[in-house]
């Protein structure tokens, strides 16, 4: 029986036997899988393996498909064609540690859920934008992201979600939202919008309700800096 044979076989079985709930079959239909992979690693074949796991919850048949991607453009290719929003959670963890060190730190020691994750919807957001989906994101959004790309250092998202943050503010650029976008720039070194921030400052007295809610001791050098060309600008 040959392996072809074997791939087409236990891919018309997966579907009846997932199904049907006979996870007896599904568990031995993951384990011929796996012995295929081991005679052909093909870009083809890892593909499909990725979108057979994907669909029918192979665990570990994802984890070896995983293990089989060299770098990161690969990946991308591999899960470019997946549906993000139907990837268990364990998947989408998995999948986010390879643009986080501190989750793929995490990983190493079998910890079980990712501290401050507490929804899969952020974890499904988090991996759309990691992936390069254009999404418009609202201002909840953009503050439920920020804590979480920041702790993990995942920093392209934390750059899109300044992005957004600049967009929103060319819609709404009232005192309270300044005051807002203040305090995030400044806790997550978001320095174009600590700068775009600043110039919309139009007067010292101004300057100084903003930064009074503050803490100095916090903030970063060139922030500082940056605090101190705009004081001097208003003398």
């Amino acid at each position: 029986m040959t392996d072809k044979f074997l791939d087409t076989q236990v891919r018309r079985l997966l579907p009846i036997a997932n199904r049907y709930k006979v996870y007896s079959v599904v568990r031995k239909c993951e384990f011929q899988l796996l012995c295929l992979l081991e005679n052909d690693a093909s870009s083809e074949t890892l593909q499909r393996y990725f979108n057979l796991a994907l669909w029918y919850n192979l665990k570990t048949l994802w984890n070896v498909c995983l293990k089989r991607v060299t770098s990161l453009e690969e990946l991308k290719v591999y899960t470019s064609q997946m549906n993000v929003g139907s990837m268990p959670g364990e998947a989408m963890k998995k999948m986010i540690m390879f643009h986080s060190p501190i989750i793929e730190s995490f990983i190493g020691t079998g910890f079980r859920r990712m501290p401050m994750i507490r929804h899969s919807y952020y974890c499904e957001l988090l991996l759309q934008l990691i992936h390069g989906t254009q999404l418009q994101l609202s201002y909840t959004q953009v503050r439920r992201l920020l804590p979480i790309a920041n702790r993990y250092k995942v920093y392209s998202v934390v750059r899109k979600c300044e992005f957004q943050l600049l967009c929103l503010m060319e819609n709404d650029a009232s005192s309270e939202t300044i005051q807002e976008y203040f305090n995030l720039a400044l806790w997550y070194n978001l320095k174009t919008l600590w700068n775009v921030c600043l110039k919309r400052v139009t007067s010292l007295e101004e300057l100084k309700v903003y930064t009074s809610q503050m803490n100095v001791g916090t903030m970063p050098g060139e922030a500082m800096k940056k605090v101190a060309q705009r004081i001097f600008s208003f003398a």
